[in-house]
């Protein structure tokens, strides 16, 4: 599980902070391939994955980053754990945005790649976050659309 927290500074409107903490229970450290458990290695060591026994603890210190947070929105996959949204809107007031997968993002993408040549994204470098992305293909759609897609990886 992970939590992104964007934020605009005041004293730079165009650009966009990103704070990335990410959640994993002991079991799917235990599960992942060694490859996979070197990056989260590196990611426990600069603190933005926590590892946690169970996932209701994972759970738990995520709504205590979205209080500390008090995001405008919150949201994610609309494929996430059971019973999740319903879970954070008790314990944070937040209610859960689901974004369906395969969801056309021509605009956003643009976007982010316009701030990202523009140098205005920062972001706390989070080694789970740059392994996630270095296997993400842009994919042109028959409609003319462009959308992430999971390029295959070990």
């Amino acid at each position: 599980m992970a939590v992104c927290v964007a934020h605009r500074p005041r004293s730079k409107p165009r650009a966009l902070d990103f704070y990335i903490a990410q959640f994993i229970t002991q079991l799917g450290y235990d599960r992942a391939t060694a490859n996979l458990q070197e990056v989260y290695d590196k990611a426990i060591s600069n603190g933005t994955l926590h590892l946690h026994k169970t996932a209701e603890e994972c759970d738990l210190a995520v709504f205590d980053l979205v209080k500390q947070a008090s995001p405008d929105v919150c949201g994610g996959d609309e494929h996430g754990r059971s019973e999740f949204a319903e879970a954070l809107r008790r314990a944070t007031g937040k209610t859960f945005n689901s974004v369906p997968q395969g969801w056309p993002l021509s605009t956003a993408l643009a976007s982010l790649e316009a701030r990202l040549l523009d140098g205005v994204i920062r972001h706390n470098h989070c080694p789970l976050v740059s392994y996630y992305v270095e296997s993400l293909l842009v994919e042109d759609t028959p409609s003319g659309d462009r959308r992430l897609k999971k390029r295959d990886t070990d």
